[in-house]
């Protein structure tokens, strides 16, 4: 029995389609979110965070958990709703910093 191509190609195309994207992937961008009602705009790149008007900084996301690497940083447990829409959790106070994709 011959399957179609076009059933072989939808059926190889879903399966990427579904696929999770990695936190460390899905966080590169251009985020905004609230701190205390004062709007606030993040830019990820691979290894670096920089908020506008400030130096950027080195960070890392591994399993889950968001380092920005400066003296005194506590960890932040990130999670992706959306493709558009971070979460990032303070495992200490539960503190959320909710932010939306800009770009």
């Amino acid at each position: 029995m011959r399957i179609p191509a076009i059933v072989i190609i939808l059926f190889l195309a879903a399966g990427c389609s579904t696929a999770p994207i990695p936190a460390d992937a899905m966080i590169q961008g251009t985020w905004r979110g609230d701190i205390g009602g004062v709007p606030v705009i993040y830019e990820y790149t691979d290894n670096m965070v920089r908020v506008v008007g400030y130096d950027a900084v080195p960070y890392r996301i591994d399993d889950g958990r968001l380092t920005v690497m400066v003296q005194g940083s506590t960890e932040r447990i990130v999670a992706f709703p959306s493709r558009d829409e971070m979460v990032q959790t303070d495992p200490v106070t539960g503190t959320q910093l909710r932010l939306m994709r800009v770009n």
